[in-house]
């Protein structure tokens, strides 16, 4: 039976999404990061942090995770309205002319980056057929 080591499985994680992770510095108020995840079209998902005012990021997907499944029939006037705005509220993220976006310190930034994509991922699952 394999020994395993907890601290070897953290660092060997760590090293395999730093390598897959990309951060891109779009503009000197913008980067983008491009996670290891993919969305319902096979791409990776991308995301955009904003710099605002008294150090505040602006985390968002630009619009692209609910623009996507609604180009794949995902109808968000009906009856899937109430699980959109079911998995923004458990997870504090706003939507806004489409995108969703979460406003947060850079202390609390690898949180508030992972609650983005946990949102994310969950309303990629409204593709899933529901019995």
């Amino acid at each position: 039976m394999t020994v395993l080591n907890a601290q070897q499985l953290q660092i060997a994680d760590a090293k395999w999404a730093q390598a897959n992770t990309t951060y891109r510095t779009i503009n000197p108020q913008t980067v983008q990061i491009d996670v290891p995840l993919l969305d319902p079209f096979s791409d990776e998902i991308s995301i955009y942090v904003v710099a605002q005012d008294a150090g505040q990021l602006l985390i968002t997907d630009d619009g692209w995770t609910l623009s996507n499944l609604a180009d794949l029939g995902v109808d968000f006037q009906a009856e899937n309205e109430a699980l959109l705005k079911q998995q923004l509220q458990l997870h504090q993220i706003h939507e806004k002319d489409q995108a969703l976006q979460i406003l947060a310190s850079q202390a609390d930034f690898p949180m508030a980056k992972s609650r983005l994509l946990q949102t994310i991922l969950s309303l990629n699952t409204l593709l899933m057929p529901r019995s």
